[in-house]
C-alpha cells in the first residue's frame, strides 16, 4: 500500500511543472509572443498613453505588413467652421441644461428636508441638529450650482458675442 501511495505522489510530482510561474511571467511572455504578430493589440498601457496624450488618436493606423515602407500620415481633416460654432454652442447650451438640472436636484433635496414629512430617525436626540446641517449643506451646494450655472450662462453669451464680432451667421449658433 505505501509502494502504491508513495508511486503516485512520484507520478504527480513528475506531472507538475517544476517551477511554478507567477502571473506577471506569463503575462510577459505573453506580450512578447503578441510582438511578433501581424495585428495591434490594445493593452492598458496603449489607453493610458492616450488619455494622457490625445493628439496620439489622432494618428492614422498603419495596415502595411512590417518591414515595408509606411506612407506618410495624412493629415487630419480640419472642422468646418460652421460645424465648430455649432459644436462650441451646443457644449454651452448642455451646460447650461446640466446646470439647470442640477439646481433643481438641490432644490428638490432642499425642500423635502424643509418640508420634514416623514422624519427619520425619530428616536435620535440630535435629528433637529442633523437635518439643519443638512439644509446647510444643500444651502451652499446650491449656491455653487447656482454659481456654476451663472457661468454656463455668461459662457454662452460671450460664445454669442465672439460669434457677432467674427461675422458669424447667427443661424450656425442656433438649436437645430
Amino acid at each position: 500500500m505505501r509502494r502504491l501511495v508513495s508511486l503516485a505522489l512520484l507520478l504527480a510530482a513528475a506531472a507538475a511543472p517544476a517551477i511554478p510561474q507567477s502571473l506577471g511571467e506569463v503575462a510577459e511572455r505573453t506580450n512578447k509572443q503578441r510582438k511578433g504578430a501581424a495585428a495591434k493589440v490594445y493593452t492598458n498601457d496603449d489607453l493610458s498613453e492616450a488619455h494622457s496624450a490625445p493628439e496620439k488618436l489622432a494618428a492614422p493606423v498603419s495596415a502595411a505588413p512590417a518591414g515595408s515602407a509606411a506612407p506618410a500620415p495624412a493629415p487630419a481633416p480640419t472642422m468646418d467652421p460652421a460645424q465648430r460654432w455649432k459644436r462650441d454652442a451646443k457644449a454651452r447650451r448642455d451646460a447650461i441644461t446640466r446646470g439647470e438640472a442640477k439646481v433643481a436636484a438641490i432644490q428638490a433635496r432642499l425642500d423635502a428636508l424643509l418640508i420634514d414629512r416623514d422624519p427619520t430617525n425619530v428616536g435620535d436626540p440630535n435629528r433637529l441638529q442633523t437635518v439643519e446641517a443638512e439644509r446647510a449643506k444643500g444651502l451652499q451646494e446650491l449656491e455653487t450650482a447656482k454659481a456654476e450655472l451663472a457661468k454656463a450662462r455668461q459662457d454662452l453669451e460671450d460664445l454669442e458675442e465672439e460669434a457677432r464680432r467674427s461675422g458669424v451667421p447667427p443661424g450656425w449658433l442656433r438649436e437645430p
